[in-house]
Protein backbone atom coordinates (compact mmCIF):
# COMPACT_ATOMS: atom_id res chain seq x y z
CA UNK A 1 0.00 0.00 0.00
CA UNK A 2 1.37 3.51 -1.31
CA UNK A 3 1.74 5.69 2.17
CA UNK A 4 0.56 8.99 1.82
CA UNK A 5 0.32 12.14 4.07
CA UNK A 6 -2.15 14.86 4.63
CA UNK A 7 -3.01 17.10 0.96
CA UNK A 8 -2.38 19.97 2.70
CA UNK A 9 0.90 19.11 4.34
CA UNK A 10 2.09 18.55 0.88
CA UNK A 11 1.02 21.60 -0.44
CA UNK A 12 2.16 24.00 2.30
CA UNK A 13 5.80 21.66 1.78
CA UNK A 14 5.79 23.03 -1.89
CA UNK A 15 4.79 26.25 -0.95
CA UNK A 16 7.78 26.41 1.29
CA UNK A 17 10.02 25.54 -1.66
CA UNK A 18 8.50 28.44 -4.03
CA UNK A 19 8.73 32.28 -4.11
CA UNK A 20 5.20 33.62 -2.88
CA UNK A 21 4.38 34.32 -7.06
CA UNK A 22 4.17 31.02 -7.57
CA UNK A 23 0.54 29.51 -7.60
CA UNK A 24 0.17 25.88 -5.82
CA UNK A 25 -3.04 23.91 -5.48
CA UNK A 26 -3.24 20.15 -4.52
CA UNK A 27 -5.27 17.19 -3.35
CA UNK A 28 -6.49 14.09 -3.84
CA UNK A 29 -7.22 12.44 -7.71
CA UNK A 30 -10.31 11.50 -7.03
CA UNK A 31 -11.19 15.11 -4.78
CA UNK A 32 -11.94 16.52 -8.15
CA UNK A 33 -13.98 15.68 -11.51
CA UNK A 34 -14.36 19.75 -13.17
CA UNK A 35 -15.18 19.91 -17.13
CA UNK A 36 -12.49 19.29 -19.16
CA UNK A 37 -12.46 21.27 -22.85
CA UNK A 38 -12.87 19.40 -26.00
CA UNK A 39 -9.12 19.11 -27.22
CA UNK A 40 -8.27 17.47 -23.67
CA UNK A 41 -11.22 15.05 -23.71
CA UNK A 42 -9.48 14.03 -27.13
CA UNK A 43 -6.28 13.41 -25.03
CA UNK A 44 -8.48 10.69 -23.18
CA UNK A 45 -9.90 8.29 -25.95
CA UNK A 46 -7.47 5.76 -25.80
CA UNK A 47 -6.44 6.38 -22.03
CA UNK A 48 -6.49 4.45 -19.55
CA UNK A 49 -8.94 4.24 -16.26
CA UNK A 50 -6.02 5.38 -14.12
CA UNK A 51 -4.22 7.86 -16.43
CA UNK A 52 -7.79 9.87 -16.96
CA UNK A 53 -7.74 10.52 -13.08
CA UNK A 54 -4.65 11.52 -13.41
CA UNK A 55 -4.90 13.58 -15.80
CA UNK A 56 -8.67 15.21 -15.02
CA UNK A 57 -7.01 16.01 -11.40
CA UNK A 58 -4.07 17.65 -13.28
CA UNK A 59 -6.63 19.93 -15.49
CA UNK A 60 -8.92 20.71 -12.54
CA UNK A 61 -5.66 21.77 -9.78
CA UNK A 62 -3.94 23.45 -12.68
CA UNK A 63 -6.75 25.60 -13.21
CA UNK A 64 -7.31 26.28 -9.95
CA UNK A 65 -3.42 27.46 -9.56
CA UNK A 66 -3.50 29.59 -12.66
CA UNK A 67 -7.09 31.29 -11.05
CA UNK A 68 -4.82 32.31 -8.12
CA UNK A 69 -2.54 34.07 -10.21
CA UNK A 70 -5.63 35.55 -12.16
CA UNK A 71 -5.94 33.68 -15.61
CA UNK A 72 -9.72 32.48 -15.72
CA UNK A 73 -10.46 28.89 -16.90
CA UNK A 74 -8.56 27.84 -20.06
CA UNK A 75 -7.95 24.64 -21.74
CA UNK A 76 -4.27 22.85 -21.27
CA UNK A 77 -3.90 21.08 -24.56
CA UNK A 78 -1.66 18.07 -24.60
CA UNK A 79 1.47 19.94 -25.93
CA UNK A 80 5.30 18.43 -26.57
CA UNK A 81 6.19 15.58 -25.01
CA UNK A 82 2.30 14.91 -23.75
CA UNK A 83 3.36 18.06 -21.55
CA UNK A 84 0.97 20.51 -20.90
CA UNK A 85 0.17 23.46 -23.06
CA UNK A 86 0.17 26.44 -20.41
CA UNK A 87 -1.55 29.94 -21.32
CA UNK A 88 0.12 32.42 -23.26
CA UNK A 89 2.24 34.68 -20.65
CA UNK A 90 2.44 31.68 -17.56
CA UNK A 91 4.21 28.62 -16.72
CA UNK A 92 3.36 25.77 -14.57
CA UNK A 93 4.01 22.26 -13.95
CA UNK A 94 2.11 19.11 -12.84
CA UNK A 95 2.84 16.07 -10.67
CA UNK A 96 1.03 13.05 -9.57
CA UNK A 97 1.73 9.72 -6.78
CA UNK A 98 -0.24 6.91 -7.03
CA UNK A 99 -2.78 8.90 -5.20
CA UNK A 100 -2.57 12.95 -5.02
CA UNK A 101 -1.96 15.69 -7.50
CA UNK A 102 -0.25 19.30 -6.95
CA UNK A 103 0.33 21.66 -9.49
CA UNK A 104 2.12 25.36 -9.24
CA UNK A 105 1.81 28.13 -11.82
CA UNK A 106 3.41 31.03 -12.20
CA UNK A 107 3.71 34.75 -14.20
CA UNK A 108 5.63 34.39 -16.99
CA UNK A 109 6.96 38.13 -15.45
CA UNK A 110 8.12 36.01 -12.66
CA UNK A 111 9.84 32.86 -13.91
CA UNK A 112 10.68 31.82 -17.09
CA UNK A 113 10.24 28.31 -16.22
CA UNK A 114 9.04 25.89 -13.46
CA UNK A 115 9.16 22.10 -12.82
CA UNK A 116 7.80 20.01 -10.10
CA UNK A 117 8.26 16.02 -9.11
CA UNK A 118 6.58 14.01 -6.41
CA UNK A 119 7.23 10.69 -5.14
CA UNK A 120 6.37 8.05 -2.45
CA UNK A 121 8.89 6.25 -1.38
CA UNK A 122 7.24 3.04 -1.40
CA UNK A 123 6.65 3.67 -5.09
CA UNK A 124 10.53 4.30 -5.63
CA UNK A 125 11.06 1.34 -3.26
CA UNK A 126 9.09 -1.16 -5.71
CA UNK A 127 10.73 -0.30 -9.03
CA UNK A 128 12.91 -3.02 -10.37
CA UNK A 129 15.37 -0.55 -11.80
CA UNK A 130 18.07 0.24 -10.35
CA UNK A 131 17.81 4.04 -9.97
CA UNK A 132 21.66 5.09 -9.36
CA UNK A 133 22.67 2.93 -12.80
CA UNK A 134 20.77 5.19 -14.91
CA UNK A 135 20.21 8.49 -12.79
CA UNK A 136 23.29 8.85 -11.05
CA UNK A 137 26.56 10.44 -12.75
CA UNK A 138 30.16 9.54 -11.32
CA UNK A 139 30.71 11.42 -8.49
CA UNK A 140 27.02 12.75 -7.17
CA UNK A 141 26.53 10.06 -4.77
CA UNK A 142 30.43 10.85 -3.54
CA UNK A 143 29.17 14.83 -3.19
CA UNK A 144 25.73 13.89 -1.18
CA UNK A 145 27.02 11.46 1.21
CA UNK A 146 29.91 14.15 1.83
CA UNK A 147 27.41 16.91 2.79
CA UNK A 148 24.40 14.78 3.85
CA UNK A 149 24.84 14.48 7.41
CA UNK A 150 22.11 12.67 9.68
CA UNK A 151 19.21 12.75 7.01
CA UNK A 152 18.82 9.40 6.02
CA UNK A 153 17.60 9.36 2.39
CA UNK A 154 18.77 6.95 -0.98
CA UNK A 155 20.77 9.27 -3.04
CA UNK A 156 19.70 8.06 -6.06
CA UNK A 157 16.14 8.27 -5.25
CA UNK A 158 16.30 12.21 -4.42
CA UNK A 159 18.15 12.74 -7.75
CA UNK A 160 15.53 10.76 -9.83
CA UNK A 161 13.32 12.98 -8.32
CA UNK A 162 15.22 16.41 -8.62
CA UNK A 163 16.33 15.25 -12.32
CA UNK A 164 12.63 14.92 -12.82
CA UNK A 165 11.69 18.61 -11.65
CA UNK A 166 14.85 19.65 -14.06
CA UNK A 167 13.64 18.20 -16.83
CA UNK A 168 10.02 19.53 -16.78
CA UNK A 169 11.26 23.28 -16.03
CA UNK A 170 13.62 22.61 -19.53
CA UNK A 171 11.55 20.79 -22.00
CA UNK A 172 9.13 23.70 -22.18
CA UNK A 173 11.54 26.25 -23.01
CA UNK A 174 13.82 24.20 -25.46
CA UNK A 175 11.71 21.61 -26.48
CA UNK A 176 14.26 19.29 -26.42
CA UNK A 177 14.94 16.31 -24.35
CA UNK A 178 17.87 15.85 -21.53
CA UNK A 179 18.89 12.80 -20.24
CA UNK A 180 19.43 12.05 -16.69
CA UNK A 181 23.19 11.73 -17.12
CA UNK A 182 23.41 14.69 -19.01
CA UNK A 183 22.71 16.90 -15.59
CA UNK A 184 24.78 16.72 -12.67
CA UNK A 185 23.32 18.00 -9.52
CA UNK A 186 25.29 19.43 -6.32
CA UNK A 187 22.66 18.88 -3.34
CA UNK A 188 22.90 21.19 -0.22
CA UNK A 189 21.36 18.92 2.28
CA UNK A 190 21.67 22.01 5.06
CA UNK A 191 19.29 24.24 2.96
CA UNK A 192 17.65 21.63 1.30
CA UNK A 193 18.73 23.34 -2.36
CA UNK A 194 19.72 21.92 -5.67
CA UNK A 195 22.30 23.51 -8.24
CA UNK A 196 22.20 21.55 -11.24
CA UNK A 197 24.84 21.71 -14.03
CA UNK A 198 24.83 20.64 -17.56
CA UNK A 199 27.47 18.24 -18.43
CA UNK A 200 26.95 17.65 -22.51
CA UNK A 201 28.37 20.19 -25.57
CA UNK A 202 24.56 21.77 -26.17
CA UNK A 203 25.90 25.83 -25.20
CA UNK A 204 21.59 26.40 -25.10
CA UNK A 205 20.85 23.60 -22.61
CA UNK A 206 23.45 24.59 -20.67
CA UNK A 207 22.22 28.21 -20.59
CA UNK A 208 18.98 27.22 -19.41
CA UNK A 209 19.86 24.47 -16.70
CA UNK A 210 23.11 26.24 -15.62
CA UNK A 211 20.36 29.01 -14.56
CA UNK A 212 18.34 27.25 -12.54
CA UNK A 213 17.47 26.96 -8.89
CA UNK A 214 16.22 24.49 -6.73
CA UNK A 215 14.61 23.37 -3.97
CA UNK A 216 14.14 19.90 -2.26
CA UNK A 217 11.50 18.47 0.54
CA UNK A 218 10.89 15.53 2.50
CA UNK A 219 7.60 15.11 3.89
CA UNK A 220 6.31 11.77 5.68
CA UNK A 221 6.91 9.29 2.85
CA UNK A 222 6.78 11.81 0.06
CA UNK A 223 10.00 13.20 -1.91
CA UNK A 224 9.15 16.75 -3.51
CA UNK A 225 11.34 18.93 -5.98
CA UNK A 226 10.87 22.06 -7.81
CA UNK A 227 13.05 23.40 -10.45
CA UNK A 228 12.99 27.47 -11.27
CA UNK A 229 14.31 29.05 -14.56
CA UNK A 230 14.81 32.73 -12.96
CA UNK A 231 13.84 36.07 -15.10
CA UNK A 232 15.22 37.75 -12.04
CA UNK A 233 17.42 35.56 -9.54
CA UNK A 234 16.47 37.91 -7.16
CA UNK A 235 12.67 36.80 -7.01
CA UNK A 236 13.49 33.40 -6.27
CA UNK A 237 16.47 34.13 -3.79
CA UNK A 238 13.61 35.86 -1.50
CA UNK A 239 11.64 32.77 -1.08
Amino acid sequence: MAHSIPTDDIVSCVQALVPPTVAVCGGPLDAVNDRLFEDELRALVDAVPHRQREFRAGRAYARRALRQIGVADEQLPVGHRRAPQWPPGTVGSISHTRSLCVAVAANAMHLAGIGIDIEDFSALAGDPLDLSSFVVTPGERARAFQSQGALSIDVARLLFVVKESIYKAYSPLAGGFLDYLDVGVDLDFTTQTFCPRHVGADRSASDIVNSMLGRFGISGHHILAVSMVPVRHSEIDSA
